[in-house]
């Protein structure tokens, strides 16, 4: 019950997090990759990932970036 709780969270956030922004999820993946310096890469590991979500100020604690990278792994 908890993983569920904290999926459905992390997906609202990140989906509000995309549309304050108007951004598509190809636009919002790409500006994570960026933002990580990934971009060439096409991939992010788990502290890009938490690099990326805090410059662009996702409002996710590092055991919800923890929790969002392994379902996405």
């Amino acid at each position: 019950k908890g993983s569920l709780q904290s999926e459905v969270k992390v997906l609202r956030v990140v989906r509000e997090w995309m549309f304050q922004r108007q951004l598509g999820s190809r636009s919002a993946w790409d500006r994570l990759l960026r933002s990580a310096d990934r971009f060439n890469e096409k991939t992010l590991r788990l502290q890009d990932l938490h690099r990326a979500l805090i410059i662009n100020d996702v409002p996710l604690s590092a055991p919800e970036i923890d929790f969002m990278f392994e379902s996405l792994s």
